[in-house]
């Protein structure tokens, strides 16, 4: 599967065109997310981690299967390691 995606302001008549373009999967509102202290699989939607129910996984074949054809893509959080917060001593 090849994902293909672009971020645009749009208006209300563009996004109804878009969404009734038979080529184009979902249009979605941008939101944003904010990385919290959860961590593990059920935080970015693959599933439970103990049992790896629900989410991404049960639909691409359970637990067994899970990870096989997979290609994780960057999270990017907005941290920016040039920040003065990050400043020490070089390594």
């Amino acid at each position: 599967m090849t994902v293909n995606g672009f971020s645009a302001e749009l208006t209300a008549k563009q996004v109804s065109e878009l969404r009734a373009n038979d080529a184009v999967l979902t249009v979605v509102p941008d939101e944003l997310h904010k990385p919290t202290a959860q961590t593990g699989t059920d935080f970015i939607g693959l599933g439970d981690d103990a049992t790896g129910t629900g989410g991404v996984w049960d639909q691409l074949g359970g637990i067994e299967a899970a990870g096989e054809r997979i290609v994780v893509g960057i999270i990017d959080t907005g941290i920016a390691p040039d920040h003065p917060s990050f400043a020490g001593e070089p390594l």
